[in-house]
């Protein structure tokens, strides 16, 4: 079984996303916001994560934090946010995020993306 981090911090999506992800076969540990999420990303040692860069969640000290360590360097994630400005953001073109998805998302897509990156990882 696969494990993916959800680090999200609003409770309704972070919910949701525990749900379908869980009914597609994933195992699934979430973070509320990136105080902590780190550790658990390191705790939990996914196969993937996603997670929401928003300025107040602290997400994108988290891409940087994953991209500096040798262990979890290579752990796919994906990018989903509201914020327009954050899709065009320089740290997404780079090595720190898989894929990128606006949101509102749609789930059957936000797997596909997700399945592709773990395949390549």
């Amino acid at each position: 079984m696969n494990r993916v981090v959800v680090i999200e911090d609003n409770s309704t999506i972070r919910k949701l996303l525990d749900a379908l992800l869980t009914g597609e076969g994933y195992e699934v540990v979430t973070c509320q916001t990136s105080a902590g999420a780190y550790d658990c990303v390191r705790r939990a040692a996914p196969d993937a994560v996603i997670v929401n860069p928003a300025t107040h969640s602290g997400g994108w000290h988290v891409l940087g934090a994953l991209e500096a360590d040798r262990q979890l360097r290579e752990t796919p994630v994906v990018v989903c946010t509201a914020d327009k400005h954050a899709l065009r953001r320089e740290a997404t073109l780079r090595r720190e995020a898989n894929a990128m998805r606006e949101k509102p998302f749609d789930i059957d897509e936000l797997l596909t993306v997700l399945g592709r990156a773990m395949a390549r990882a």
